[in-house]
């Protein structure tokens, strides 16, 4: 409803949309399906100040050109959350009040497109391997060399039988917290070994955390959590001896 998709050609370097948006940074980009925030600017469509809904579209400009293999999405993603604080001894502002409630009904359609997509898909996502496949990928999974690419793959078809994964590059050994995006939902997976007595923490843009572990120096540590797309969480870290594999195991 609210994304478009084009190819690269290797000359283009404006890509342009036409559905609604509030702010300029409800506009998502991502090539070959991975969000980008840099290397490009946006123009827009403006319907005046006064509009219910202030843009009408607008137009990706890309500093160089995306090649013919690149695969470039443009899409709509509206943040949950107040704008205007309405004052009991303050008149209404009715501009104000009709862009809040085309919020909420802009929000429930990307809502309800995100129900179709979920009922559309609900038996690939349901459903289970047989028993031939569970052994086979068993199998695969005891002959895998320090999980190769094949036992990697292998580990995803056997847990998500409609999933894929991908490797991931947001987490660094040095101590801090580390913003991580996820393009898709699904699994985040990763096994480090400290290099300090620490602890883990996970917590998402709203400061919540929904995930805390005392870490041991020298000990193997594993995260698996499940993450939403597009819903950012910042991680938190001490200083890590080595990290394993990092990757996102896709399962819608």
């Amino acid at each position: 409803m609210n994304k478009i998709t084009y190819t690269g050609n290797g000359e283009t370097t404006n890509f342009s949309f036409t559905f609604p948006f509030f702010l300029k940074s409800d506009i998502k980009v991502k090539k070959n399906n991975e969000i980008i925030n840099t290397g490009y600017e946006i123009t827009t469509v403006s319907q005046g100040a006064n509009a219910d809904i202030p843009f009408s579209g607008g137009t990706v400009i890309f500093d160089s050109a995306p090649a013919s293999t690149d695969t470039i999405t443009i899409y709509r993603s509206l943040n949950l959350s107040r704008i205007t604080d309405y004052q009991p001894t303050v008149p209404i502002d009715t501009v104000a009040l009709n862009q809040d409630f085309s919020f909420i009904i802009e929000l429930l359609k990307d809502v309800h497109e995100q129900i179709d997509i979920l009922t559309e898909n609900y038996d690939s996502i349901a459903s289970l391997p047989n028993l031939e496949q569970v052994q086979n990928d068993i199998s695969a999974l005891k002959n895998a060399n320090n999980f190769t690419t094949n036992g990697k793959n292998k580990i995803a078809s056997w847990g998500f039988p409609s999933g894929d994964i991908t490797e991931l590059d947001f987490l660094e050994k040095t101590a801090g917290a580390h913003q991580y995006i996820p393009a898709n939902n699904g699994f985040l997976s990763a096994m480090f070994t400290p290099d300090v007595n620490g602890t883990v923490e996970i917590y998402n843009v709203n400061g919540k955390t929904i995930y805390n572990q005392d870490v041991t120096e020298g000990r193997k540590t594993t995260v698996l959590m499940p993450v939403s797309k597009n819903q950012a969480l910042n991680l938190i870290v001490p200083t890590l001896r080595t990290i394993h594999f990092q990757r996102l195991i896709v399962c819608a």
